[in-house]
């Protein structure tokens, strides 16, 4: 019998900021994984809304210290899918996404198996774009 070597798991997840639906989905997909290591575009969530979280260190990108992120994170939807590539998951058997918007994006190679976990799309981007851009002030382009 072969001995087989441990899967490094990574989970993807699109931004942290609040615990809703998406969130506790996430809580399942890491009590299912408890060694794996958690990747975020961006990670505001509130301390007394990080108990699913445990221990873990949330690797985040670039975006996470950009200008007034944490109200405005939304202003960077452009930025996103770029931010998403940059994670180095190359370490990794196995990438599991949990995804509404772009992190299912992420760069995974031939030997990695990635499965996503894709929601309906942020409302906001399709079926409340235009109410969105007109209350975010951006119905004339992005602004920071």
């Amino acid at each position: 019998m072969i001995a087989q070597t441990p899967r490094r798991v990574a989970i993807v997840h699109d931004w942290l900021v609040i615990y809703a639906g998406a969130e506790r989905v996430l809580a399942q997909m890491l009590l299912c994984y408890p060694e794996a290591d958690l990747y975020s575009l961006i990670d505001f969530l509130p301390t007394e809304e990080r108990g699913f979280i445990g221990n873990r260190t949330v690797t985040t990108s670039f975006i996470q210290r950009l200008p007034r992120v944490q109200k405005k994170y939304r202003n960077y939807l452009p930025l996103m899918p770029l931010a998403i590539e940059q994670f180095d998951l190359s370490a990794y058997d196995l990438v599991l996404t949990s995804s509404y918007a772009v992190a299912k994006g992420v760069w995974t190679g031939p030997d990695q198996l990635h499965l996503c976990l894709c929601y309906s799309p942020v409302r906001y981007a399709w079926d409340l774009q235009h109410q969105y851009l007109l209350e975010s002030g951006l119905s004339t382009g992005m602004k920071v």
